[in-house]
């Protein structure tokens, strides 16, 4: 058994598209994006503890509790247009978020010996957060109490395993629940509600093979998005359009030497 007390401070920086103060048009949406040089890091303030209980080298079950405090979180918010969405990104005042999160791995030797090579791993978290506008802002955006943009109240990971020294496949299946994709504008007498995105719920095959030859090499095959679920944006109680991102595989080689 362990146990796990942390406390750090760390910041996120606005990257060049997120701080540029050109335009370019949204990659998938009919959209302009701008940038705002205005933007300021990030200040997280973290609290976490943990728990863990370790029932062999390979498996183990853990409980985590977390606390952050985030001075001027970065958002993806709407801008007042007249004509096609503008998108752009601002710091609000302040953000608190916590929560917590239960992961772990068995392995299924339990069943029979023969099945020592399978195991099932997977975690859960729960989030909760509220973000603070500055006065200036709850006279811009729609909503002055919300969860932080891009946050989903609740994470899924799941993942069906064969693991030898030469060999792996591993099924992943992932859930994420809807959270706010881009923060609502008030443009004059018009309110534009946030919008909201139900992500897809991926699953992924993956099957790796190992090799010795005069060099080590690996073989890698990922077989991506196997469901080709939808993704869903909403806004208010219609939904403002359904696509899919299409099923993927790839196929890496690499060697050491």
């Amino acid at each position: 058994q362990q146990f796990d007390l942390a406390a750090s401070k760390t910041y996120i920086m606005p990257d060049l598209r997120e701080f540029t103060e050109g335009e370019y048009f949204h990659p998938f949406d009919v959209a302009t994006i701008v940038g705002n040089p205005n933007l300021v890091n990030t200040i997280i303030y973290n609290l976490d503890l943990k728990y863990s209980y370790f029932f062999s080298e390979s498996e183990n079950v853990k409980l985590g509790l977390f606390y952050k405090y985030m001075e001027d979180p970065i958002e993806d918010v709407m801008l007042p247009s007249t004509s096609l969405p503008i998108y752009s990104f601002a710091n609000t005042e302040e953000a608190t978020l916590y929560g917590f999160e239960i992961d772990g791995r068995k392995n299924f030797d339990f069943i029979d010996p023969k099945w020592s090579n399978y195991y099932i791993s997977g975690n859960f978290s729960y989030n909760s957060s509220e973000v603070t506008l500055t006065e200036e802002q709850k006279e811009v955006f729609t909503s002055d109490s919300r969860a932080l943009q891009g946050l989903s109240p609740f994470v899924v990971n799941l993942t069906l395993g064969y693991e030898t020294q030469t060999r792996s496949a591993l099924l992943n299946l992932n859930y994420m629940d809807e959270r706010i994709r881009k923060v609502g504008v008030i443009d004059g007498p018009d309110r534009e509600l946030d919008q909201y995105e139900v992500p897809a719920t991926l699953l992924d095959f993956v099957w790796t093979e190992k090799f010795t030859y005069e060099y080590d090499f690996e073989v890698r095959v990922k077989a991506g998005n196997l469901l080709d679920d939808e993704v869903v944006w909403k806004e208010g109680e219609g939904v403002t359009r359904k696509f899919k991102n299409g099923r993927t595989l790839g196929v890496k080689v690499s060697t050491k030497f």
